[in-house]
């Protein structure tokens, strides 16, 4: 826009002085391509601040070209008109412009130094965001771990110490270990080995009972003949 502007000035200039209607022509080629990027930079303004700024432009562009025609009507029908006026509008409303155009540089980097430095914080949120939740999944992580490791070691110390009693000969109060799934049905297989030997113990007892029985009436018998033989001695002699 400030190249089309700058153009736009340049041609008004030379047709005030040469009268020549090619300059003229350019003249309005040239506001017709500056309209169109002024339109153009209207339509992507994203800030209420750019697009004041753009419509301000326009409304002087407006008001340069109304200015710049009415003086070539006078110069085309060589009526007299005051030149100086004229001159002095179109310098302020060039002013105008180029002032609003060296605004819009000014706003747009210090838009863009803004929307950079909004980003950066955005990013830095975005990491301490990242840090809090990396450490609070470390954490769970490392609950979650202890409370899987604590449901492990502590069925498995029970059974450990369940151990040691059946070796002691206890083999009652069975195991109540229902999780994990796996330990648990580690606990079932577990109890149920403790009610087989429980009932072998038995049988043994059993056995070892019966078979006393058994010995203890043949043994009463021959100790009944070994007295009795022993009398008979003494009475014989």
């Amino acid at each position: 826009m400030s190249d089309a502007l700058l153009s736009l000035v340049l041609y008004e200039k030379k047709y005030v002085i040469s009268r020549d209607d090619t300059l003229y022509s350019h003249f309005l080629s040239t506001g017709r391509d500056f309209i169109r990027y002024l339109d153009e930079a209207i339509s992507i303004a994203d800030t209420f601040g750019t697009r004041d700024i753009l419509e301000n432009i326009a409304q002087q562009h407006t008001r340069y070209r109304t200015l710049f025609e009415k003086e070539a009507k006078y110069l085309k029908s060589h009526q007299a008109y005051g030149s100086d006026w004229y001159k002095a509008e179109k310098e302020k409303v060039v002013e105008g412009m180029i002032e609003e155009l060296n605004n819009l540089d000014l706003y747009i980097e210090d838009d863009t130094k803004g929307r950079i430095k909004g980003l950066a914080e955005a990013g830095t949120r975005a990491l301490r965001v990242a840090l809090v939740m990396v450490a609070f999944s470390l954490a769970l992580g490392i609950f979650i771990a202890a409370g899987l490791t604590r449901s492990i070691t502590k069925p498995l110390s029970t059974m450990k110490k369940k151990t040691q009693e059946i070796s002691k000969g206890n083999f009652e109060s069975p195991l109540n270990i229902s999780s994990p799934p796996e330990i648990g049905e580690l606990a079932r297989a577990f109890n149920l080995m403790c009610h087989r030997l429980g009932e072998m113990d038995k049988m043994k007892s059993d056995f070892f009972s019966f078979m006393a029985h058994e010995l203890r009436t043949p043994l009463s018998s021959i100790k009944a003949g070994i007295s009795l033989l022993e009398k008979n001695t003494q009475y014989w002699d």
